[in-house]
């Protein structure tokens, strides 16, 4: 079980102590309620321009795991642990389309919209 936010802002609009409380006071009542730690954090929307450098920093520093909304696979020896890629089905999709993401046909679709995270990382 995985955090996502006390309530699913858009984290590029929130100022520090409203992304603090949704990384972290999402993290505490997750924790209190189930008596586990959480290491995973999925970002809200997920794509770059949802994700300030601020919000990025901080749930690097609070989980272990970080998830984007941005599909593709992720290759575990290269892979980086705070923006892992997460690819979406949804009941409506053929049996056709589930396979065609599984196997990776869309990745390149994703490719360059993936590069944009590369700022975040370089900020540091």
């Amino acid at each position: 079980i995985g955090s996502h936010g006390a309530d699913h802002h858009n984290l590029a609009k929130l100022q520090p102590y409203e992304i603090n409380h949704q990384l972290v006071g999402s993290k505490k009542i997750l924790e209190e309620k189930l008596r586990d730690k959480i290491d995973f954090f999925a970002f809200p929307y997920g794509t770059r321009k949802q994700i300030s450098h601020e919000a990025f920093l901080l749930a690097k520093r609070v989980y272990n795991f970080n998830f984007t909304a941005v599909g593709g696979k992720n290759h575990f020896a290269l892979a980086n642990r705070y923006l892992i890629k997460r690819t979406g089905a949804s009941p409506s999709y053929s049996l056709r389309h589930l396979r065609a993401i599984l196997c990776g046909a869309k990745d390149f679709l994703y490719k360059r919209e993936f590069e944009e995270f590369e700022e975040l990382e370089e900020l540091k």
